[in-house]
């Protein structure tokens, strides 16, 4: 659970990746618990920045909340570490 976001194409961006879900949600948190991502696109991803700026090395904390093709939903959290 990390990334480098240095722009070299490889593990720049973190984002969920699953089969079968009509909803998906992600949110990013700093360690004091301010919500600097979110996304409800599964195709947009968290680059390592927030309001424009790169943020500093560290741990962040995820939630992921996906609604699957039956109706149930899926709630996720854990750490992303940023490497720069």
């Amino acid at each position: 659970n990390s990334f480098t976001p240095d722009e070299n194409g490889i593990n720049d961006e973190f984002f969920g990746i699953g089969e079968g879900y009509t909803s998906y949600s992600m949110w990013i948190f700093d360690r004091w618990g301010e919500m600097i991502f979110e996304s409800h696109d599964d195709q947009f991803h968290w680059d390592g920045t927030y309001n424009g700026k790169q943020v500093q090395q560290g741990t962040y904390m995820y939630r992921f909340y996906l609604l699957d093709w039956q109706g149930h939903d899926h709630k996720f959290k854990g750490h992303v570490t940023l490497h720069r």
